[in-house]
């Protein structure tokens, strides 16, 4: 749990300071770096839940049909 808030405390410390930056430098195509990003993020969150994980899949199947 610490290292999990580690990680979200340093992501919203580098959005807060290189947000700004980074809009000034690279202006509207930002927004393109964040269209990109924010698949690749869903791809190995979804990596990590159902890949990783498959017992925790048959788990909340087996909790469904109850």
């Amino acid at each position: 749990m610490a290292f999990s808030n580690l990680c979200l405390q340093t992501a919203m410390l580098i959005n807060q300071f290189a947000y700004p930056i980074a809009l000034e430098n690279i202006k509207w195509r930002l927004y393109i770096v964040f269209a990109v990003w924010c698949p690749i993020q869903a791809a190995v969150c979804w990596w990590i839940m159902y890949v990783k994980t498959p017992d925790y899949r048959a788990d909340a199947n087996m909790m469904r049909q109850s």
